[in-house]
């Protein structure tokens, strides 16, 4: 009677009640119990005591999983929690876990966006979302992957550069031709994951680099804040990031990292993404910092006032500067380009104004203190995906400059 539905919990989902009352009552009667007044309140009453069960392991392995998330393996999780080993009942669970890997290669967890909902199509006439005209291309793209050898990995897994290139190239144009049709679009990426997802541990992988393609697409696209269709635009690239959050959480928490892995995890260490769980990790995990070996950076002239050495002892205690006035690296790079950035404008030290009569920042004074590279395209990296420069934590910096 609930064999098609996908509401309730008898069909192996966890986070889903069992389903009771009248269906119980009916499928009791169809299968010619209903006279058998003990097996009906027997029946029932296991029920309950088979939900109650459910409620407590799926309890239990939220915690294996926050263990997991901090680094630990799957043993060393289930112990934590209070698992104990018992070889009769390790027998059980090894023939139950073999079968329902069977049935679900992503066992003990879902598949990567099962929960995501396909939204009514016909939604797109009455949001009254007008067509925008906006092309891009994925040759920087390119550039990054050839740069990290990921078309090792995607040779090794059977696609190919050329065959990502494809299903990219296909979905592109599919959206710039819906600009109208947001829900379409939406609908049409979550159908190419679905598919995607028939291939456990190699589908998360191209579902990430499709995704990241999709905005390194939008990212490159002919079309700005003074354009027809940027909000729109931007909305929809801000769905697709979100997507692309959830399948790198779940491949940074569950997969293995080996030679195989390194060409994809080292692309990822260079974006937003890996950004966000660089700081994830660190959140975790802290840990101090030594720099006993390093040279002690004399501060330039520029820097060298009373007011600001005040700023960096304020950013010292609070971690996020090292006494040697390198940049605490479990802090984003964003961060770091904010404090230059506010630096900058609080000493009055830009280095003239850009064609729109913007002040410049003097990027490389903060670059050689801190011992970073590239700050201005770490801001550039937010601004892509964000109308204002404000990333994680910027309110922290303020308050060195209040």
């Amino acid at each position: 009677m609930v064999k098609d539905r996908t509401d309730v919990g008898d069909n192996g989902n966890l986070t889903l009640p069992l389903v009771s009352g009248s269906i119980i009552d009916e499928a009791l009667k169809q299968a010619g119990f209903a006279d058998d007044t003990k097996f009906v309140s027997d029946f029932k009453k296991y029920r309950e005591i088979e939900q109650q069960a459910r409620e407590i392991q799926l309890k239990s392995l939220e915690a294996v999983s926050k263990h997991v998330q901090k680094g630990s393996n799957i043993d060393e999780a289930m112990k934590k929690v209070g698992f104990t080993r018992n070889d009769e009942l390790q027998s059980v669970l090894d023939n139950v876990i073999s079968k329902a890997k069977k049935d679900n290669p992503y066992f003990p967890f879902g598949k990567p966006f099962e929960d995501l909902i396909k939204e009514d199509e016909d939604l797109d006439d009455l949001l009254m979302v007008k067509g925008y005209k906006i092309d891009g291309n994925l040759l920087a793209y390119h550039n990054d992957l050839q740069k990290h050898k990921v078309s090792v990995l995607l040779d090794k897994i059977g696609i190919g550069l050329k065959g990502l290139y494809t299903l990219l190239n296909g979905m592109c144009f599919f959206l710039k031709e819906n600009t109208e049709k947001p829900t379409r679009i939406q609908n049409k990426i979550k159908d190419c994951l679905d598919n995607l997802n028939e291939y456990p541990g190699c589908g998360q992988v191209i579902q990430i680099l499709f995704l990241q393609g999709i905005i390194e697409w939008f990212e490159h696209c002919d079309i700005d804040e003074k354009s027809k269709g940027y909000d729109e635009a931007q909305i929809l690239c801000n769905w697709v990031y979100e997507r692309l959050m959830d399948v790198c959480l779940y491949y940074f928490m569950l997969f293995n990292k080996n030679s195989d892995s390194e060409p994809l995890d080292n692309y990822l260490a260079t974006t937003q993404i890996g950004e966000v769980w660089n700081e994830i990790k660190a959140s975790q995990h802290p840990q101090q910092e030594t720099h006993k070996n390093q040279k002690i950076i004399i501060l330039p002239n520029e820097l060298d006032t009373d007011g600001f050495k005040k700023i960096l002892k304020a950013a010292i205690e609070d971690g996020f500067v090292h006494n040697d006035y390198t940049w605490n690296k479990s802090k984003s790079k964003q961060l770091a380009a904010y404090f230059a950035q506010k630096a900058c404008e609080h000493l009055n030290i830009n280095t003239g104004t850009d064609k729109d009569g913007n002040k410049k920042i003097n990027w490389k004074l903060f670059e050689k203190m801190f011992a970073l590279d590239n700050l201005r395209g770490a801001k550039n990296d937010w601004m892509k995906l964000h109308t204002t420069f404000h990333p994680n934590g910027y309110a922290d910096i303020d308050k060195f400059f209040e």
